[in-house]
């Protein structure tokens, strides 16, 4: 003889001899769903995959996997459905999902929803190199080294001390730089570099150009002497230039106010190119002088006049002088009246003549001694003149 039992519903039977045991199976079941999300700039990169593997775990070891890929709406979801939802042993099931690895992304699994994020590992370089315009280093003003700063958008990214090569280059490269934010967006790279003293840095592309500009300046000081026994002549005032590689760049005007010195202040000692300028000074002409440069002292020395030589016009006379015959002075002749004639003596009962004058007796002109021509000119005409007078005065006395 042996036993059974009708089935129980959600009972499992088991007959051991005339024992029967009844185990209760839970068939209860349940399902998970779950969605794939992209960080990877709406694939700007092309990396997406056209499908992944999600893995479904029941408590941690796999249980079933599903390949999912994006609907008609660009959406990608997936779902596991009539999952047993206990054990043998009453206990309930917990159930996770992973995916398997897509090459280029990191996952990210919140609940049922796992997120790919894109990290662009993509890197790029940056080289450049430095000039120096500084007149070969004439002044020793380059230092032994600079600083270049590298800017990612911006903002100070890296720092590199550069310095001269054997061939006395410049150069300098920054490698490894990731090419790409987390946006996918393209960074953008500038350098700029540490200012170095005494000069003006230019950036241009990945090229700095420091330009040093001498800026050391000096001046010349000079005085005016006066050679001419202090004559009432002389000027009240004179002009100098200053001229720089042969042109006038200024001019200052010295008189006796200023003691008869001068200076030019702030001049550039060398130009462009780091050339030293040459200056000179020149004196404005002045009328009578004879001027001549000594470093940068002027002496003008007063022209003497040649004897014998008035650089005036003697012919034009003074109104005043009185060379310049009166209608009433009497050595005015008529010459119908010979009794004018002072070289004739017409009165019979006289037995005085006057000799006429002879050429050693005419006045000798006297040298020039310095006076004016015009002066001895009315000198030597009013001794004519009262000579003449006393002449005819004698006459019309013996008459």
């Amino acid at each position: 003889y042996t036993v059974s039992e009708v089935k129980v519903k959600d009972y499992e039977t088991k007959v051991d001899g005339t024992t029967i045991t009844n185990t209760y199976k839970n068939t209860e079941t349940t399902e998970l769903s779950g969605k794939k999300v992209w960080e990877d700039y709406n694939n700007k990169f092309n990396t997406r995959p056209e499908s992944i593997t999600v893995q479904l775990l029941q408590n941690g070891t796999e249980f079933q996997t599903k390949e999912v890929k994006a609907d008609k709406d660009g959406n990608w979801s997936f779902d596991f459905k009539d999952l047993p939802k206990y054990d043998g042993q009453g206990n309930e099931f917990k159930y996770t999902v992973s995916e398997v690895k897509v090459d280029g992304y990191e996952t990210k699994v919140e609940g049922t929803t796992i997120t790919n994020t894109y990290k662009n590992t993509e890197t790029t370089e940056l080289s450049g190199k430095k000039v120096w315009e500084d007149y070969n280093n004439k002044f020793n003003t380059r230092p032994e080294s600079i600083t270049v700063q590298l800017l990612q958008n911006g903002k100070k990214f890296k720092i590199e001390a550069v310095k001269a090569d054997k061939e006395d280059n410049w150069t300098f490269s920054f490698k490894d730089l990731p090419k790409y934010d987390e946006q996918g967006n393209e960074y953008t790279y500038t350098v700029s570099e540490v200012k170095v003293n005494g000069y003006e840095a230019k950036v241009e592309g990945t090229t700095i150009t420091n330009t040093y500009k001498n800026t050391e300046t000096t001046e010349i000081s000079g005085k005016k002497v006066w050679d001419d026994n202090n004559a009432i002549d002389r000027p009240v005032s004179i002009k100098v230039d200053l001229l720089q590689n042969g042109k006038v760049i200024d001019t200052k005007e010295v008189s006796a106010a200023t003691n008869w010195k001068y200076t030019f202040e702030k001049l550039q000692v060398y130009d462009a190119n780091g050339v030293a300028y040459k200056y000179e000074v020149k004196e404005q002409p002045v009328a009578g002088y004879k001027s001549e440069v000594n470093g940068y002292d002027i002496t003008n020395t007063k022209i003497k006049d040649e004897p014998g030589v008035d650089p005036k016009d003697p012919s034009k006379t003074d109104p005043k002088d009185p060379s310049k015959t009166d209608p009433k002075d009497p050595s005015k002749t008529d010459p119908k009246d010979p009794s004018t004639d002072p070289n004739t003596n017409t009165d019979k009962n006289s037995d005085s003549k006057v000799p006429p004058t002879t050429e050693n007796d005419k006045p000798t002109l006297l040298p020039n001694t310095g006076g004016t021509s015009a002066e001895m000119s009315s000198i030597l005409g009013g001794i004519v003149l009262f000579l003449l007078g006393g002449i005819l005065l004698a006459r019309q006395r013996i008459k």
